[in-house]
């Protein structure tokens, strides 16, 4: 198997023949979606996955590059070839291919629902529930994220001087609750960059922190928060802090 970021037209041709077949013999694929699937190939946002010189299956997405995020718009695996590894392999080297690009995580929205599960076994994670609710429309899957570039942990318990904590509430709801979050900070040696950076899917209105030795350095909204740090589409990603 073969996966390609420079698909032919040829090759793109071989998909919508057998997306056009699923629709009529199951009513079922993304046959649906296809002038969505050509604008991706035109804008160089797709991968396909070959066996021998067929195209069976790809992958679309929008964004990516430099410390960004990127979403997954439509997957999809010729049905002879399902359940067969082709979607991880294609999904490995997709990772390999953003990572490379500055990419650090990729969120998409479960459609069909049903598609939850294959996403999860690709180490896709749900977002946080408050998240769903972020101009989402009824007929929307539900979100999930994955992380693709080493990063740091949340953690169970505090065992660090200084450390980050987020709600999953505004300022005026987290004053009556614990916070869902909380990191333990390693800094690279004489400098106040973090060792691993602190990359989360957060909503811009809610609370973090910035402690040290208990002490509050710094709490505010997510998007006051920042400074020489970025939020980045759905996620908060924390590098330094000064």
């Amino acid at each position: 198997m073969n996966v390609s970021f420079r698909p032919t037209e040829r090759q793109i041709k071989q998909i919508r023949l057998w997306l056009e077949e699923e629709e009529r013999n199951t009513q079922e694929g993304f046959y649906c979606n296809w002038n969505s699937i050509k604008s991706s190939y035109d804008e160089k946002s797709i991968a396909i996955i070959l066996e021998g010189r067929k195209a069976i299956g790809f992958i679309t997405w929008h964004g990516g590059g430099e410390d960004s995020s990127a979403g997954i718009d439509i997957s999809e695996i010729h049905p002879d070839y399902r359940r067969k590894g082709y979607l991880k392999h294609m999904f490995n080297e997709l990772c390999q291919h953003l990572v490379a690009q500055g990419t650090v995580a990729l969120w998409l929205r479960c459609v069909p629902a049903a598609s939850e599960k294959a996403w999860k076994r690709l180490g896709f994670t749900r977002s946080p529930e408050v998240m769903q609710h972020t101009n989402t429309r009824s007929h929307e899957g539900p979100k999930m994220y994955k992380i693709i570039v080493p990063h740091l942990k949340p953690a169970k318990k505090i065992s660090t001087k200084e450390v980050v904590k987020l709600w999953d509430q505004e300022p005026h709801e987290a004053r009556k609750c614990d916070p869902a979050w909380q990191w333990n900070l390693k800094f690279q040696l004489k400098t106040r960059t973090l060792k691993l950076p602190i990359i989360y899917p957060a909503h811009p209105d809610w609370q973090i922190n910035w402690s040290v030795d208990g002490l509050s350095q710094k709490e505010e909204k997510v998007k006051g928060f920042l400074d020489r740090n970025r939020y980045i589409g759905s996620f908060v990603m924390i590098t330094e802090l000064l």
